[in-house]
């Protein structure tokens, strides 16, 4: 259970970042 917890953290911090990325790229585009 501790293998899967270590490699889900950085899965779900890449996820957080390309939704930031993607969000931050939709409001310069709006602009």
């Amino acid at each position: 259970m501790i293998d899967l917890i270590q490699l889900a953290v950085p899965v779900l911090l890449k996820g957080l970042w390309v939704t930031a990325a993607l969000t931050f790229v939709s409001v310069l585009i709006g602009f």
